[in-house]
């Protein structure tokens, strides 16, 4: 072989060493050194879920609380009790509720309209009549008025719609959270002036809202 091109294979040689070592150290510092280079998938990956959480929260919440109002609608006590807490459920004609009062416990809800035990609700506004009637009753006359899955305004721990009565539900329910379903009126000739607002208030458990209380609001004397 001349001797030129023993020459070229020799400085081939010692390139390919030179490189090869230089990669292997490299290599051991990037290593040695997490920090160098972030996994950048990871911390996007956190970012997303940290901007769609609450959003997916609330429309689970708001399709747990039309669920709930279905079953008003149609007075299915059944699949209301399906969808009720453990803990019960309380029933208030303003949205200002002691949630320690307990209308009807969990494995009553089913039998709602056979249960004759009565409850003074409150009083009526303006005559101050006291309201003493069974769950299913108040149910029918005070809480389910109009058909809320229908309601134009929906919101998630937000008060929709203010008058004269008390409004302490973000206080009185926390840390529960709650959906509200508000008319700004019904009938235009009263100009909003018969508006109203149901809320429900949700337990979360294993992951599902459960229904815990109702309140609702309207326009008062």
């Amino acid at each position: 072989m001349p001797k030129k091109y023993l020459i070229i294979i020799l400085v081939l040689l010692v390139a390919g060493l030179g490189w090869y070592f230089y990669s292997t150290n490299l290599m051991a510092d990037i290593s040695e050194d997490k920090d160098a280079f972030p996994v950048v998938s990871q911390v996007s990956t956190q970012n997303d879920e940290q901007v769609e959480t609450p959003a997916i929260g609330e429309r689970e919440m708001i399709t747990a609380a039309k669920l709930v109002l279905s079953a008003l609608r149609t007075r299915d006590y059944q699949r209301l009790e399906e969808l009720t807490s453990p803990s019960g459920l309380t029933l208030n004609l303003t949205p200002s509720l002691d949630l320690r009062t307990i209308h009807a416990k969990k494995d009553e809800v089913s039998e709602l309209k056979t249960n004759t035990e009565t409850y003074l609700f409150g009083y009526t506004d303006g005559q101050g009549e006291p309201i003493n009637m069974t769950t299913a009753q108040f149910i029918d006359k005070w809480i389910y008025t109009h058909d809320y899955e229908k309601a134009p305004q929906v919101g998630v721990n937000k008060i929709l719609g203010q008058g004269n009565s008390l409004n302490s539900i973000i206080e009185d329910v926390a840390p529960r959270e709650f959906v509200a379903f508000h008319y700004p009126g019904i009938d235009p000739q009263y100009e909003g002036m018969d508006w109203t607002t149901i809320y429900l208030i949700f337990d979360q458990i294993g992951g599902q809202y459960k229904l815990r209380a109702i309140a609702k609001d309207n326009w008062t004397i």
